[in-house]
């Protein structure tokens, strides 16, 4: 099963490699993990520890501001055109911005061509909202949330978010809102913003098994 990995803001698919390695170690070897840099450069974030093993080049997906959304939509459209060319994937493996893009486009995806790219599952760590693309509907980029109507995404998904008094508390939260609830799961955790990576934990072992049951059910799917 190959999987399509998007990184945080403000990082790049190296960090995101090292903040997986042990969850990608722990899973099936007949995964393929694909990771790949945002398109933009993007200011490191404070909050989040980055050694100088990994370069100086940060980047990110969206734009900056939410002005012109002919921008959000080329970033659609290009990743969009990546996946069909590159393609297929099984799924996404997404954090933070990543997952604000992978979100949108499966719900995209969903409204306009009825799910034709085929991703069968999606694994979130603190996501960060979808974004409403349709400009001239509503007037303007605006994020999306539950219950206002939005389409739900309906694969299976699993969420895997911090709460509490870190950075960003509740960042995936409003997501796990807008995903079928009866093909999702979901692990809350008191790490911060990041992806749990100790063996040690039991977040750790809770988010290894609600993949596995995640990937599992997509496969049901496909």
């Amino acid at each position: 099963m190959r999987f399509l990995c998007l990184h945080g803001r403000g990082t790049n698919a190296e960090i995101f490699k090292f903040q997986t390695a042990n969850i990608r170690a722990a899973l099936s070897e007949d995964h393929e993990f694909v990771f790949v840099n945002g398109n933009i450069p993007a200011r490191p974030l404070a909050e989040i520890a980055l050694g100088s093993e990994f370069g100086k080049e940060r980047r990110g997906f969206w734009p900056a501001e939410m002005r012109d959304g002919e921008e959000f939509r080329r970033v659609y459209h290009d990743m969009r055109a990546f996946i069909q060319k590159q393609g297929p994937f099984f799924g996404f493996l997404v954090f933070s911005e990543g997952a604000s893009i992978a979100s949108t486009i499966l719900i995209e995806d969903i409204k306009r061509h009825g799910g034709s790219l085929g991703i069968q599952c999606a694994i979130f760590f603190c996501a960060a909202p979808p974004l409403d693309l349709d400009w001239e509907r509503v007037g303007e980029i605006r994020l999306m949330k539950p219950g206002l109507g939005d389409t739900i995404v309906d694969i299976p998904t699993a969420h895997i978010w911090s709460e509490g008094n870190h950075w960003l508390p509740g960042l995936g939260k409003d997501l796990v809102g807008m995903c079928d609830k009866r093909m999702s799961e979901e692990v809350v955790h008191n790490l911060g913003h990041d992806v749990p990576r100790s063996r040690e934990d039991e977040c750790w072992r809770e988010t290894i098994r609600a993949i596995e049951r995640t990937i599992e059910k997509g496969k049901m799917n496909s």
